[in-house]
């Protein structure tokens, strides 16, 4: 982030799931192996990070009624844990799973090639656009900082900063993410090596690819 030019461009933010060799290696407790389980809280914790906010519905019933409600992501890891908690028969893709993460071995290639697939094969969390990237990211930054802060003062309340949350910064304390799991990639977008266009237009041009970007890839931490 510190490095960031400070130059007009593009910038999207990734998280990383930050594990360590505690988190693969084989743990017992009351002569139990937990890892298996403990690794399972770890994926699903990832997942949520880039989980979609609830989406408010709303319509006419008939007589001036009106219906309300919201529709919520379930996501399969969390529907998994529970098949698994009961005893039911997993899916083929859910057991094969279990079988890889049930090795200190399969933890860790996992927990690789998931730290890998940043940014080639992932989501970004936020896509902005700036005038001065490193301003724009240290802004960021202080944000985030003034979110856990809030967060330590209202423990509990992290659903409710997420819904009035009007910056990045701010959303991914409440998602619960540490400023370490955080990585930002920058497109530097200035007049040389652009072709014959002038600052204003290149300016315009990435406000467009910004807009487009967030059409496509619906980043969850993203302008609403």
């Amino acid at each position: 982030m510190d490095d960031a030019p400070s130059a007009p461009g593009i910038y999207a933010w990734y998280a990383r799931m930050q594990t360590g060799s505690e988190d693969w290696k084989i743990r017992t407790q009351d002569g139990r192996d937990v890892s298996t389980d403990a690794f399972a809280d770890l994926l699903r914790q990832y997942a949520s990070y880039h989980q979609p906010r609830p989406i408010p519905l709303r319509g006419e019933a008939s007589y001036g009624g009106r219906w309300a409600g919201s529709l919520a992501l379930e996501q399969p890891l969390d529907f998994i844990s529970e098949m698994r908690s009961n005893g039911e028969d997993l899916p083929d893709e859910a057991s094969d799973l279990y079988d890889t993460i049930s090795s200190e071995s399969g933890r860790k290639i996992l927990a690789t090639m998931l730290d890998q697939a940043i940014p080639v094969f992932s989501s970004p969390m936020y896509i902005g656009v700036a005038k001065d990237l490193n301003d724009r990211l240290l802004r960021h930054r202080t944000d985030f900082d003034k979110g856990v802060q809030w967060l330590s003062k209202n423990p509990g309340e992290a659903e409710s900063l997420a819904t009035r949350a009007k910056n990045f910064g701010l959303r991914a304390a409440a998602k619960g993410l540490a400023m370490e799991q955080l990585e930002v990639w920058v497109i530097e977008t200035s007049p040389s090596g652009m072709g014959d266009v002038d600052a204003v237009q290149l300016r315009s041009i990435a406000h467009t690819t910004e807009w487009l970007l967030h059409k496509i890839f619906a980043p969850v931490l993203g302008k609403r």
